[in-house]
């Protein structure tokens, strides 16, 4: 599956096995951490879609549950208002006395 978007951080699929979300299903966590995911590739291998006869069934869906903006890292706000607290300084030193 190919995203829109890249995802960031915590997210989770879950594949809606049939009879749809009430039926059976199964989650999987992912970290695409700071650098971000814009697709991946999964199987039902290891997903029990059995019917009441033993049979095996589809998926009747997937869901993706998680933020597709990035979280920015405590550094960043540090460097953002060293910037600030820079940008500050020269303006104080330009303004005539």
């Amino acid at each position: 599956m190919t995203f829109d978007t890249a995802l960031y951080g915590l997210f989770v699929v879950v594949l809606h096995g049939p009879g749809g979300p009430g039926g059976q299903f199964s989650l999987y966590e992912f970290d695409a951490g700071t650098a971000g995911m814009t697709s991946l590739a999964y199987d039902t291998l290891g997903v029990s879609l059995l019917n009441q006869n033993g049979q095996p069934r589809g998926l009747s869906g997937v869901a993706i549950y998680g933020s597709s903006t990035p979280i920015p890292e405590p550094q960043s706000y540090a460097m953002f208002f060293a910037g600030l607290g820079a940008i500050g300084l020269m303006l104080r030193r330009r303004r005539p006395r």
